[in-house]
């Protein structure tokens, strides 16, 4: 299943097609869910796959059981960070009015991810990370909430969910890549500065369980500045730069690591995606364009199994480009 929101505030489930098609057929939309007040730039399925967590403008969390359309499993918006287990929801959006509630995020919620084999759910708002743990229940308590020092805003925000692993990468305003032990006493943090010449949007990693080593190898990009690619055991230093053709600001339409780490995917305005060898230096391997004409590519990911790339564009289609 991929996931897709939409600027009315709704997240529509999309089935993937199981066998390849023909470009530019048509595939049967699943269910939408609704209740979200404001954009949601933040989708993410658990690791186990029965979980959907949305973020957005309007400075909640939600967590969905997506498969029974219209049950909310819990909530994340106050100030306790307790949230309501089996909520009842309509898929057209009746909810408990926002106005008026108190909430545990300053601002509109840049990430929200699972974290730690979907122990916990991580957070980032403002220049704050938080940290829930969530329960069998839906019932969740904050675990800790911890603040930037030095800048306004994270950016970006990625961390593993295949393994165990202790460490968040944030993107941050001030233009560096703090690294987050959450696992140390007091949160030991690592910061690389002057990623590019703009704060990144776009921190990921690869997300094999296979070698967890991979987690070293990270991809920023930002405004202007095209895709960088980080060793974080060698430092500040950037390893490869990559940049898609004819578009200056590749950081718009979206990357993502193939699930064996060996390629990367990179949107582009010009409405193509495309797929880079990470074996090697130089240009693109491949450019995947849809025969029918689409918008800008907003958003790139690679299925579990790493036979098929979706894309999402800025004109609200959906793309699968299978066998990639």
């Amino acid at each position: 299943m991929a996931a897709a929101s939409s600027c009315d505030s709704t997240i529509q489930i999309v089935p993937v097609p199981k066998r390849k098609r023909g470009d530019g057929a048509k595939v049967a939309l699943g269910h939408t869910l609704c209740g979200h007040r404001g954009q949601v730039p933040s989708l993410d399925f658990s690791h186990g796959g029965e979980l959907l967590a949305s973020a957005g403008d309007d400075r909640v969390v939600k967590l969905w059981r997506w498969r029974k359309q219209t049950t909310l499993f819990a909530e994340v918006d106050s100030k306790g960070g307790c949230g309501t287990a089996m909520d009842k929801i309509s898929s057209y959006g009746s909810q408990r009015p926002g106005k008026g509630r108190d909430s545990i995020f300053p601002d509109s919620i840049v990430r929200s991810q699972f974290f730690y084999l979907d122990q916990f759910l991580l957070t980032a708002s403002s220049n704050k990370v938080f940290l829930h743990r969530l329960g069998d229940d839906g019932l969740h308590q904050l675990s800790k909430a911890l603040s930037l020092s030095g800048c306004q805003r994270v950016t970006a925000l990625s961390a593993a969910n295949s393994f165990y692993s202790h460490l968040v990468l944030c993107a941050c305003s001030d233009r560096t890549l703090r690294v987050l032990d959450l696992g140390q006493e007091g949160t030991g943090t690592a910061i690389l500065p002057g990623l590019h010449r703009s704060p990144a949007t776009i921190v990921i990693q690869p997300t094999s369980a296979s070698d967890p080593r991979l987690c070293d190898l990270v991809a920023t990009a930002a405004p202007g500045d095209g895709t960088k690619l980080w060793d974080l055991r060698l430092g500040g230093d950037s390893v490869q730069r990559l940049d898609c053709p004819g578009d200056s600001a590749s950081s718009s339409g979206g990357a993502d690591f193939s699930p064996c780490a060996k390629f990367l995917a990179l949107g582009s305005s010009d409405g193509s995606c495309y797929l880079y060898d990470l074996r090697r230096c130089g240009g693109y391997l491949k450019r995947l364009t849809p025969q029918r004409s689409s918008g800008n590519i907003t958003d790139v990911s690679y299925g579990a199994c790493g036979n098929y790339l979706t894309c999402g564009t800025q004109d609200g289609k959906i793309l699968f480009f299978c066998g990639t």
